[in-house]
């Protein structure tokens, strides 16, 4: 619902008033309510009113320097336990709880996620010594995006395994190991830490293991268990030695560091202030008599019984105090959930053990129920601020501050973008365009610029910021200029116009509504990457863009500068200015140094100089912001003591992508990344990366080398797995809107090459690929049905995959990521019977398709369908009597059954498919006579898009091709008809 929050200023004692109506915006009248609403707003902004109040009045007139809060909507659950005691009630939690869960977030509109970390760890993983630290990262990320519910604990009788700390302070170590006395222990400190003065502060360094024990990742079974160990042997006595040590020479706070588990790590994260109240639950199970048993292996998976008694006690001391000191007092009662069961010899056991069952069950559901009641309640919060349009603008503000973060230099470009802001010469009357090609950071540039903004105009702007392909509302023409003119409408105070579905109304309203800045409110709109903008209405043509400005408007705008993406030669035949077009010129030495400085201090990383003169060089032969940050990426991993072989940069960004890349498929698997990589760059538009965990556990080729390693409670891919490759390519990967979600996809150009020429070159393997997004979204292995597999020792079986439904309706919703992929992939995979039975000879597909979206985009599913299977007949006659609906289509999507009835003859080729449009449930009128056009006459298309009478055609020699034009007053309207 549109929202005039001017309107509850008057609440705070101002008077406000009545919004003006289109076209009376040139009287005195007009200008006084202009000045009002600019009082107004800034008098909101400053006020000490309801903080959603102060934020929304921020976010619609582009402060940039506002602190935005997540508007995710994702549910995202941080699991910790303890590995070996909680395997019943992890499974249990997976098969019958998360789906209900998964289901339930799903109907309400959001993505439920689980981060479980202990599970599917490879050799690889485990090397570098990361995983705690990624287990920490990874819980902010779910304490930072997940709406209601962030953390829940599975903590009972075992406190847990102690890990081995990969970083420690320079001071901290040299105390401890000054005061070590056993001469063995301290060799191995000194075989297995080293000084890092890249660090800030100093640290000592944990090597990787293989370092020094090169059979650790031996593909030799015999070679790698007794290299597992014999580091497992000398870890233990350098955490006992480190133990003890740090009782000796810290207070308790810090010594409890060196000795407590990671569980406790986790847990005291999950309870820091402001988190644990509404976002934390403890699952409390109780076995009453575990204390009594006899020590045994098996009661050692569930409470710590063998080993030195001292060890023993520590231990258990340990998870009281955690329990009952912090736990305990800080978690409200209703956030933990008590159960108690008696021990049996096989610990928790379903099968054995029927009141284990019965726990299990009545855990599960008890969950469930708890989980729903908080994200009910955040959700409530959250929709306070439930304003498509205000969470749009909070987007664009909080990418635009990543993007500023770390930014340096560009002192030149940005002080003519200043000069342009600020001045009132020949070209300050059109919009001005930043080009260069990918890499040069152009999106950087306008980011800051948009910061800057403010402090470079003597009256505070209204900034209209949107960085293009980022959101939903930003990735196509009709979307954009509706929620742009809606902010404009909003902060001026015009009345709202409803969203339409004609693309002339909605350039007009633009056209309208950038003409209503006034000198006491600026407007500027920035457009960042044009060349993101999809292709429908002909968006990259430029028509829709107003050459001439008023003298308090302001346009900037960024692209490419390649003619394939259109955009540049469009703006340079509409824009006469040449001083209006700003190449974005190389870094210069000195802008490189303070980048490179800058970025290392926020890493708390440095180098050495040789190191420095290393990136310095390498920057000489490929000057791009883009190879620099990868150069810096390489470099946060070298340490002060590395040789210089192991410094190494690559010469160009291709080189540095495949590098990156090849370091990918070490550490975590090559077919594990080489699947990963090849879904996304060959999904349609991206995909989010619940979509890629339910793709991947979907493929069994995945599945068969990850198990390798591990058992699977259900046959699904550890979510550890794919958190580690989504880290090491956070820095390249945006989140971006597609089909009314957000997606992850490549953020450069360069790596979409890169990834396509190494991952997708083989055609035959693409079609592998593209069949299995495609079953994703056909929902084919969905609701219980359970998908068959084999083994790599050649075991044969099926099981539920957990993956989610793709209805094409989600209550009221429309299933737009499925509307949109299904056909797509269909087509790419070759799947011709499956893509007429699911899509385009599937009457219910076809209906909520045409309903869900622009009609033109089910026609160039038939048109794509038609290329690929030009013998398909049934696939052509649909579409050649779509051609002929086109305008009541447009009209009504209703009318596809009686349209496509009332077109096709019937036929022993498309028998079947009438039928099915026959027994469509809903009511519809089917003359007996033929009353409508068919194809085959001499009436091949029917041009919907015209809204006035036709002034103009024109058609090639061949015959395949027909412009149109209308005359809607100084613009033509050209539609472009391809004749078959």
């Amino acid at each position: 619902m549109y929202k005039r929050y001017v309107l509850e200023v008057e609440k705070m004692g101002y008077s406000c008033s009545q919004p003006l109506q289109q076209g009376n915006n040139t009287s005195e009248q007009a200008e006084q309510k202009i000045k009002e609403t600019t009082t107004l707003l800034q008098k909101k902004a400053e006020a000490k009113v309801c903080p959603e109040d102060v934020l929304q009045a921020k976010a619609i007139v582009g402060r940039i320097d506002m602190e935005c809060p997540s508007q995710a909507k994702i549910v995202r659950i941080f699991t910790s336990s303890t590995f070996t005691d909680t395997k019943q009630e992890r499974n249990m939690l997976m098969k019958f709880a998360y789906p209900k869960l998964k289901e339930y977030c799903r109907k309400i509109g959001y993505e439920f996620q689980v981060v479980d970390m202990r599970w599917g760890i490879r050799d690889e993983a485990t090397d570098d010594h990361m995983t705690t630290e990624l287990c920490l990262k990874e819980l902010k990320l779910c304490q930072k995006l997940s709406t209601g519910p962030n953390f829940v604990s599975l903590l009972s009788h075992k406190y847990g395994y102690t890990p081995f700390p990969r970083v420690i302070e320079s001071g901290e170590f040299e105390k401890i190991f000054n005061n070590v006395e056993d001469k063995g222990a301290k060799d191995l400190f000194q075989k297995w830490y080293r000084k890092d003065d890249n660090s800030v502060p100093p640290a000592y360094i944990l090597l990787s293991v293989s370092t020094h024990i090169s059979d650790f990742l031996s593909e030799d079974e015999g070679k790698k268990k007794m290299a597992k160990n014999k580091w497992w042997e000398e870890s233990q006595i350098m955490q006992e030695t480190l133990s003890e040590t740090a009782k000796k020479v810290f207070d308790k706070e810090t010594a409890r560091q060196y000795i407590q588990s990671v569980t406790e790590t986790e847990t005291e994260e999950g309870l820091k202030p402001n988190m644990a109240k509404d976002h934390f639950l403890w699952l409390n199970r109780n076995i009453e008599d575990i204390e009594k048993q006899e020590s045994s292996y098996a009661l050692s998976r569930y409470i710590e019984c063998i080993g030195p008694e001292e060890k023993v006690q520590r231990a258990r001391q340990m998870l009281k105090e955690l329990k009952e000191d912090k736990l305990k007092k800080i978690l409200d009662p209703t956030k933990i959930l008590n159960y108690s069961v008696k021990w049996s010899a096989t610990g928790i056991d379903p099968n054995s053990s029927e009141e284990h069952k019965r726990y299990l069950e009545s855990m599960c559901d008890d969950f469930v129920q708890h989980m729903i009641g908080m994200v009910e309640k955040s959700v409530a919060e959250k929709e306070k601020i439930n304003d498509p349009l205000i969470e749009e603008c909070l987007q664009h503000i909080r990418f635009c501050q990543s993007k500023c973060e770390g930014f340096t230099g560009r002192e030149g470009t940005l002080e003519k973008i200043k000069s342009y802001m600020t001045g009132s010469g020949a070209g300050g009357n059109q919009p001005l365009v930043l080009h260069g090609t990918s890499g040069t950071g152009k999106t950087s540039i306008l980011a800051k610029a948009a910061e800057m903004v403010r402090s470079w105009m003597s009256t505070p702007p209204v900034i209209i910021l949107r960085f293009l392909g980022t959101s939903p509302d930003s990735s196509d023409l009709m979307s954009l200029l509706y929620s742009i003119c809606s902010q404009i409408r909003q902060v001026y105070n015009l009345k709202p116009l409803p969203r339409t579905q004609d693309i002339e109304v909605q350039i007009n309203d633009f056209e309208f509504i950038m003409k209503e800045s006034r000198p006491h409110l600026p407007l500027v709109l920035i457009l960042d990457s044009l060349d993101q903008l999809d292709d429908t209405y002909n968006a990259r043509q430029m028509t829709w863009l107003l050459p001439k400005l008023t003298p308090t408007t302001k346009v900037i705008l960024s692209t490419l500068p390649e003619p394939i993406y259109q955009c540049f030669p469009a703006l340079q035949s509409v824009i006469t200015a040449p001083e209006n077009f700003l190449d974005v010129p190389v870094l210069e030495t000195s802008d490189v140094k303070s980048i490179l400085n800058k970025w290392l201090l926020m890493r708390k990383r440095k180098l050495t100089d040789q190191q420095q003169k290393i990136i310095l060089k390498g920057f000489k032969k490929c000057s791009t912001p883009l190879f620099l940050k990868l150069s810096f990426e390489e470099s946060t991993t070298w340490m002060s003591f590395y040789s210089l072989e192991k410094t190494a940069l690559q010469s160009t960004v291709r080189e540095s992508i495949e590098h990156l890349f090849e370091k990918l498929e070490k550490m975590h698997g090559k077919i594990l990344v080489s699947r990963a990589l090849s879904y996304l760059t060959l999904a349609h538009n991206g995909a989010s990366e619940a979509e890629l965990e339910d793709i991947l556990s979907c493929d069994d080729v995945v599945l068969n080398d990850v198990y390798m390693y591990w058992t699977p409670p259900v046959r699904r891919l550890p979510p550890l797995l794919l958190v580690r490759v989504r880290n090491d390519l956070s820095q390249y990967l945006v989140e971006r809107g597609a089909d009314g979600t957000r997606v992850m996809y490549w953020y450069h150009r360069q790596f979409t090459e890169a990834a396509k020429a190494r991952y997708c070159s083989d055609q035959e393997q693409n079609k592998v690929i593209h069949s299995n997004l495609a079953d994703f979204f056909n929902g084919t292995w969905a609701n219980g049905t359970k998908k068959p597999f084999t083994t790599c020792s050649g075991q044969i079986g099926e099981e539920d995959r957990h993956v989610s439904a793709q209805p094409l309706k989600f209550g009221e919703d429309y299933n737009i990521r499925a509307l949109s992929n299904l056909p797509y992939h269909r087509i790419k995979a070759c799947d011709e019977k499956l893509l007429e039975q699911q899509c385009l000879a599937n009457v219910y597909f076809l209906m909520s398709k045409i309903g869900a979206m622009p009609l033109t985009a089910t026609l160039n599913d038939f048109i794509s369908a038609i290329e690929a299977f030009p013998e398909n007949d049934l696939i052509k006659m649909i579409y050649d009597s779509m051609l002929l609906s086109q305008k009541g289509l447009v009209t009504d999507p209703g009318q596809i059954v009686p349209q496509l009835l009332g077109r096709m003859e019937e036929n022993h080729v498309n028998k079947e498919f009438i039928d099915q449009c026959r027994a469509y449930p809903k009511t519809f009128i089917e003359p007996e006579e033929r009353i409508l056009e068919r194809p085959g006459g001499q009436l091949v298309h029917c041009v919907a898009a015209h809204k006035s009478k036709i002034n103009m055609m024109d058609i090639t020699k061949d015959g395949s091709l027909v412009v149109t034009g209308e005359l809607i007053r100084p613009v033509q309207r050209f539609v472009r008809v391809t004749m078959r």
